[in-house]
């Protein structure tokens, strides 16, 4: 079903999602981006699950459902939650992230306020964002410089949804971050057609090496659907 809205759509966003991807639906995504498709990924850090009974509680970490897709871009979420206590808005889990360079995903801004960041990596593609210095990760407490968005061709990341938030967009430069991934999102060039259906000489699953897509430039406990096509 997935695969037969992609045939119809300029442009793919997936948010959080909570069950995985199966291999025909990763097949289909990645044959998308080859033809020219946008493809957005948008992901927070691991939540945390409450399970078991009064006596017996025990709290679980749940992580969305990203991997199976951004491997097949060069894309990684990483795990924890990226804090910084020397400099932030008003929250040390609230950083700041400011671009690399001059690319689709940044046109225009200086800084972007992200409350609640997990790091994005990309072995093939370029970083587009990288949090302040003094950024820590909650998992290894390692302070370094840490990419917060990545593109690789036609595909991009950010590790991060707080930017979309009502109480959020105006902050700093989020307005920008809103505006330039959904510019992004619509001014690929995909050709009609595509995905095409897996055939005896396209079988469906997760085969086959990670390569980048296309030929553009330079990344709860709730279960909900897999995301729609924009």
């Amino acid at each position: 079903r997935l695969n037969e809205s992609l045939v119809g759509a300029a442009a793919y966003a997936g948010i959080n999602p909570s069950q995985p991807f199966q291999g025909r639906e990763v097949e289909g995504i990645e044959a998308f981006a080859d033809a020219g498709g946008r493809v957005l990924m948008l992901g927070d850090p691991p939540s945390v699950r409450l399970s078991g009974g009064l006596l017996f509680a025990s709290f679980d970490e749940v992580a969305y459902k990203q991997t199976g897709v951004a491997s097949r871009f060069g894309v990684a979420f990483g795990s924890g939650y990226l804090y910084n206590v020397a400099e932030n808005d008003a929250n040390f889990k609230s950083i700041y992230a400011t671009p690399t360079g001059e690319g689709a995903l940044t046109a225009g801004v200086d800084r972007v306020v992200m409350r609640n960041a997990v790091p994005v990596a990309t072995g093939s593609g370029s970083v587009a964002m990288v949090g302040s210095e003094g950024t820590t990760l909650s998992s290894t407490r390692r302070t370094r410089e840490y990419a917060v968005a990545v593109r690789n061709g036609d595909v991009a990341a950010i590790g991060d949804t707080s930017f979309l938030a009502r109480d959020d967009v105006y902050e700093a430069d989020n307005e920008g971050l809103v505006g330039n991934p959904a510019a992004f999102l619509v001014s690929g060039d995909k050709e009609p057609g595509a995905p095409a259906e897996p055939g005896p000489d396209r079988p469906a699953g997760p085969t086959g090496p990670v390569r980048p897509p296309g030929a553009g430039g330079a990344g709860g406990g709730s279960t909900t659907p897999t995301p729609a096509p924009a």
